[in-house]
């Protein structure tokens, strides 16, 4: 190195650092070295400081566009005043890291706009979630929820949610009828309130779960008949039994249906409608009744009911059951009286001995097994109290 060599051009970055603080910033000779090292020195530190000197925006911009270095990119544009130029980075710089610094020089790290570029190219599924839940643009939620390269649908289900089912009826409409995803159609379906939309849903979707979130979406009770009538999937016609009132439909349907489970459903919807089956019609029968577990309709077959409900006593899933014994007791008068006592004193045994066989058990320590035969043993005297005869009265005030 030459004894009069310019410091700028010293072998030590030291020197050129000296040079570079010492320099004028208005000298346009200087300016043109400070651009010089920002964009070729082999220090780091050195090309940073440079780039503090230099003010022109275009040079600044230039520097952060073609540089390789992130940090050193970073230096040159918060440098940059020009809200065009910094824009022209937000929008469009492929390092996300240089387009959220770019927002934040604009003074928009908060705005739709940056929210809306964190939540599409974020690298942590975290951060996009956390800038989906902070984005009230409608226009912004509808591109991330139709966003299929999201891996994550949480997040696309986040702005389907925030969607509004008024101005944004097309976007719901078109994830809930097309989208890959299953999940989001659900999403999608549930903020839905056209009902030909839903119809079309319920028929045609191939995943039950959209299938039964659109059907309980559905307050138009003719398409609720007409897929009951037409559906071949059992889940999807005992759903759309609820969306039925009407008496006579719900009749007719139980009449042809053999399905025990859906026999259940419409009876129970039916007797919720103060419905009173006709008992001459062949189908309404004891054994129908007793099959479905309408116990309270057997009531209406007296004696010729007792016996066969009996029979269901001894069936553990019944044994307790207080429509069984309010049946039982309605039809059989005396000998119900007799049969019911037997369970009480049952009841008791079964407790007496479960304690015994499992003293230490926490189901004894903490009383639940007494609250068990607590509970049976008051359906049967609520049964009994239906008896008119002095035995069970005289039973009833004993037990109380």
């Amino acid at each position: 190195m030459g004894l009069f060599t310019s410091k700028w051009k010293h072998t030590n970055p030291d020197k050129r650092l000296e040079w570079i603080k010492s320099a004028n910033s208005d000298n346009q000779k200087d300016k043109e070295i400070f651009v010089q090292l920002a964009l070729n020195d082999s220090d780091e530190i050195v090309r940073k400081t440079s780039i503090q000197k230099l003010n022109d925006q275009n040079i600044l911009a230039k520097i952060a566009q073609g540089e390789t270095l992130s940090h050193i990119r970073e230096t040159a544009l918060k440098k940059i005043t020009d809200e065009e130029i910094l824009s022209s980075f937000a929008k469009h710089d492929k390092s996300y890291n240089i387009r959220q610094l770019a927002y934040k020089l604009l003074g928009k790290s908060q705005c739709d706009e940056s929210l809306l570029d964190i939540a599409l190219n974020d690298s942590e599924s975290t951060v996009r979630e956390k800038a989906v839940k902070n984005i009230n643009n409608q226009k912004y939620l509808a591109n991330i929820a139709t966003n299929e390269k999201e891996e994550y649908s949480y997040i696309r289900s986040i702005a389907i949610e925030k969607l509004s089912k008024l101005s944004d009826f097309e976007t719901l409409n078109f994830i809930a009828k097309n989208d890959k995803n299953s999940h989001l159609r659900e999403s999608a379906v549930k903020k839905i309130t056209d009902q030909n939309v839903l119809e079309e849903i319920v028929k045609n979707d191939n995943h039950e779960l959209v299938r039964k979130a659109a059907l309980k979406k559905i307050a138009d009770q003719r398409i609720a008949i007409d897929i009951f009538k037409n559906d071949c999937n059992k889940d999807i016609k005992l759903l759309a039994i609820e969306k039925i009132s009407d008496k006579n439909v719900l009749e007719a349907f139980l009449l042809a249906e053999n399905d025990i489970d859906i026999q259940k459903e419409l009876v129970y919807y039916l007797t919720k409608l103060n419905w009173e089956p006709d008992l001459k019609n062949h189908k309404y029968t004891v054994d129908f009744f007793i099959k479905i577990e309408s116990f309270s309709f057997c009531k209406k077959f007296g004696l010729n009911a007792f016996d066969k409900l009996v029979v269901l006593l001894d069936n553990d899933k019944f044994t307790y059951d207080p429509i069984l014994l309010n049946a039982i007791a309605v039809t059989g008068s005396e000998k119900a009286f007799k049969r019911l006592s037997e369970i009480y004193d049952y009841a008791t045994t079964l407790f007496i001995n479960y304690v015994a066989g499992y003293s230490d058990n926490d189901d004894v320590q903490n009383g639940s097994a007494e609250r068990l035969k607590k509970d049976r043993q008051k359906f049967v005297l609520e049964a009994i109290e239906q008896i008119d005869s002095e035995e069970a009265k005289k039973f009833v005030n004993e037990k109380k």
